[in-house]
């Protein structure tokens, strides 16, 4: 049996990428005898973190139709997409794979591809990105949707929430299906030195979807009310320019001392092992791994009041949501966390809620049946 997943980036980074690492290793220990394949945009350390669970891997760029901004040229784009799409379907045909996963929503490379050879396609998509300000489609998203629909065999999404708003655009309801991920990380009392200040982790690529911005201005808050704390913000990239608008932010608000920007790590349990709470500010969000994975250690999260969130957190029982933008509700609610007997008890709490959910077994089990091939 071969299966085909391609990657929209090289680097690890992002829970997309994350998610598509655990259901690789999960399929090679579940079912040894598949052949997996994974086709790479460019060289970088995914293809490591890879290599020891795949049969193979090739490097084809797979020009994106989600972009920060609408491109001039766009039939150089699509042109472009097509001569991939091309080099892609040369490569397919000496596979042979049983199906071909697309690991995104932001290229259609790899989707053209299969068509044109008859294939089996899967999208795997992860993300709600016309939600976010930030990137956009370079056609109507009425049209890409009508493409992603004439190119999937099946559509698999991570949450209700993303299910809801794309199978208005899907032909065939039954073609889109939700699927429950899994995270790396056991179910877990994490046990860890006590901080002598309320520490707090935020986890995630640097733009203005996240908004770290909100998270510095609540601790502005939490500084003039004078409560000792400490926050991680990690997923920095170099040459990214909210990096360094964040960067000036934190010094023009005199928090050095209290907030530092780190850069993306593959062990993310270090940082950890030093949170009492999670936050996140995103405006959207398909379904974010982190909570998951926060909350299968027993950390509280606090994150901002959408849909995806909302199938996680249980306003008051494993966390607090709040309204986007209202800075002081942000910091209310750090600060009501600050007492360590209800920060315990929204732990337990968040234990409770992972019991049984987001196992390896099951996520490649449901993969598999959906693509048939099980």
């Amino acid at each position: 049996m071969n299966i085909v997943f391609s990657s929209h980036i090289e680097n690890s980074q992002g829970g997309a990428q994350r998610c598509l690492l655990d259901l690789i290793k999960g399929i090679k220990d579940k079912y040894p005898q598949c052949n997996i394949y994974v086709i790479f945009p460019a060289e970088g350390d995914f293809i490591e973190l890879l290599e020891p669970y795949i049969s193979g891997y090739t490097i084809i760029k797979q020009p994106w139709w989600l972009v920060t901004s609408t491109p001039k040229k766009r039939i150089e784009l699509f042109l472009r997409i097509l001569k991939y799409s091309r080099k892609t379907l040369v490569y397919l045909k000496r596979i042979h794979p049983d199906i071909v996963v697309t690991n995104t929503i932001t290229s259609p490379v790899v989707a053209i591809a299969s068509k044109l050879g008859g294939y089996k396609h899967l999208w795997f998509i992860h993300e709600m990105p016309i939600h976010t300000g930030f990137y956009t489609f370079v056609l109507k998203e009425k049209i890409i949707m009508h493409l992603v629909d004439k190119t999937a065999y099946k559509i698999l999404v991570v949450s209700d929430s993303a299910k809801n708003y794309y199978r208005r655009f899907i032909t065939r309801k039954n073609r889109i299906q939700k699927i429950e991920v899994t995270v790396g990380i056991n179910l877990n009392q994490f046990r860890k030195e006590k901080n002598p200040y309320l520490t707090m982790l935020f986890v995630g690529n640097f733009d203005t979807n996240k908004n770290q911005e909100e998270a510095i201005n609540a601790c502005k808050l939490l500084k003039e009310r004078d409560i000792d704390f400490y926050l991680y913000l990690v997923g920095a990239t170099e040459g990214n320019p909210y990096v360094e608008f964040i960067r000036k932010k934190i010094e023009n608000s005199q928090l050095e001392n209290m907030v530092s920007v780190e850069g993306f790590t593959n062990d993310i349990m270090i940082y950890y092992n030093k949170t009492d709470i999670l936050l996140l500010c995103s405006a959207t969000e398909a379904k974010p791994r982190v909570i998951i994975e926060a909350q299968k250690i027993g950390i509280p999260v606090i994150a901002t009041d959408i849909d995806a969130h909302r199938e996680l957190i249980k306003d008051g029982y494993n966390g607090i949501l709040y309204k986007r933008g209202n800075v002081e509700e942000m910091a209310d609610s750090i600060q009501r966390l600050n007492d360590d007997k209800l920060r315990i008890e929204m732990s337990e709490n968040a234990l409770t809620t992972m019991k049984g959910r987001y196992e390896i077994n099951q996520f490649v089990d449901e993969f598999m049946k959906v693509g048939n091939l099980i």
